[in-house]
């Protein structure tokens, strides 16, 4: 019986996110004190004791994500759980997953979102962006507002992109007037959309020449074999060495992660384990994978420590 290890996505991130755990389990903790010492940030305080506004912003909501999900994953080697393949649902999260598989180290993790968190910052403090859910109907829909996207950006007006694909949505992200231009082709195809505020900043692709910088910082950045596959979110395909990681890290920098390509090979698992943060997480992921059993590591200690020797006494038994 093959199980996978998924990482949540930006925006599923809460004041108080594995505080039970934090306060049981000694290597939660350990990872709180290593992102303190690398970066000089009161980690406890801002997880479990500031404000959504201030876990929503840059840099200080990606970072958080990013250490509490690895520290999950910390906890599944601790308790000897076993699974054969690890993934994220975005660039934050996935980073977690590699960090998982020993893929790179936690250190590195952080100064990559780090690095990222100020790019981004500077890049889109110059134009205002818009957001646009687009309902799908039918696979052809991705190709055709894709395609719609690329033209439109290739005019050299503004920025604008598919930058995340769900079985039942799209989600735009450019600039204001390029966004009020495939209103006009959507309107025209009679296609449901919505507009919507960015909340979620990994939602957003960097421009060119930003992504050029971060591509050369991730130069400097070690990646390891992985100690099981990796999934890449982009293609849905296996990443088995560090060149593959180092491609893939590169490429989420100007390409979408593609939510159907996830799914379509998490069906060919029979369970997965979500790691922490969960809030809504679990209802979502078993609309997309309704065979599957779908595991969510709560965040009470005690509750924790018994679905992980259950996951792993089913494990052995299998």
């Amino acid at each position: 019986m093959k199980r996978s290890v998924i990482f949540p996505d930006y925006g599923n991130q809460y004041v108080g996110m594995g505080k039970e755990l934090y306060d049981t389990q000694r290597v939660m903790q350990e990872y709180f004190e290593e992102a303190a010492d690398c970066l000089g940030i009161n980690f406890v305080k801002l997880c479990f004791a500031s404000s959504e506004v201030e876990l929503s912003s840059l840099p200080q909501g990606p970072l958080s994500l990013f250490l509490v999900e690895a520290a999950s994953g910390g906890m599944l080697r601790e308790h000897g759980v076993t699974y054969e393949l690890v993934t994220g649902l975005d660039m934050v999260s996935w980073y977690a997953a590699v960090h998982a598989a020993h893929g790179v180290s936690f250190p590195d993790g952080l100064y990559i979102i780090r690095k990222w968190s100020e790019l981004y910052t500077t890049a889109m403090t110059h134009e205002p962006m818009q957001g646009m859910d687009v309902v799908v109907t039918k696979y052809e829909t991705i190709a055709m507002v894709t395609a719609w996207c690329e033209q439109l950006m290739a005019r050299g007006d503004g920025y604008i992109a598919v930058t995340r694909v769900m079985p039942d949505r799209l989600f735009v992200v450019g600039t204001v007037a390029l966004c009020a231009q495939l209103q006009v082709l959507l309107t025209r195809e009679s296609l449901s959309f919505q507009l919507r505020e960015l909340f979620d900043h990994f939602d957003v692709l960097m421009p060119t020449e930003s992504a050029q910088q971060a591509k050369q910082y991730l130069e400097k950045v070690d990646f390891a074999t992985p100690l099981c596959p990796v999934l890449d979110p982009l293609q849905g395909v296996l990443l088995t060495t560090a060149d593959e990681l180092r491609a893939t890290a590169s490429a989420l920098l100007e390409r979408p992660v593609r939510g159907d390509a996830i799914v379509a090979h998490l069906k060919l698992y029979a369970g997965s384990i979500v790691a922490i943060p969960s809030l809504n997480i679990r209802d979502r992921l078993q609309r997309m994978l309704p065979e599957q059993s779908v595991t969510t590591l709560e965040s009470e200690a005690a509750s924790w420590h018994s679905q992980a020797e259950n996951i792993y006494h089913d494990s052995e038994a299998e």
